[in-house]
């Protein structure tokens, strides 16, 4: 499971506007995600409602490296969104070899999600070793 959280950091590596608010997975901004083809992996989000009930931002996959498509996003990628809770993704073989979590009304919020075989995946964590 990734854990991600919305966080205020001044130093995320994609963020123009350094005051933003950003994507945060497993307490690494903009974290570059690792995932095999074939395999579902589930995302948690977590985020309060503002003082009148409203989630600002909405996590979601895309092509994009900018996010902040908001609803009139042409969802190549056939997945949902969550602005709190729990997201799946299903790394289907359609899936691009790269592709982005990102917010849907925000743009530069999110990282690189990475695609590999299985046998790719085992060689990049024995080197890590």
């Amino acid at each position: 499971m990734f854990l991600v959280d919305i966080t205020r950091k001044n130093d995320h590596p994609y963020t123009p506007d350094r005051e933003s608010k950003v994507y945060s997975v497993d307490g690494v901004k903009a974290k570059t995600l690792h995932v095999v083809r074939g395999h579902k992996y589930m995302f948690h989000i977590t985020q309060h409602a503002d003082e009148i009930g409203r989630y600002n931002h909405e996590l979601y996959f895309t092509e994009s490296p900018i996010g902040g498509e908001g609803k009139t996003h042409n969802n190549t990628l056939n997945t949902k969104s969550v602005c709190d809770g729990p997201l799946m993704l299903d790394v289907t073989y359609n899936l691009p070899d790269y592709f982005y979590y990102q917010d849907r009304n925000r743009k530069y919020m999110g990282g690189l999600i990475v695609v590999h075989s299985l046998q790719e995946y085992n060689r990049l964590s024995n080197s890590e070793d």
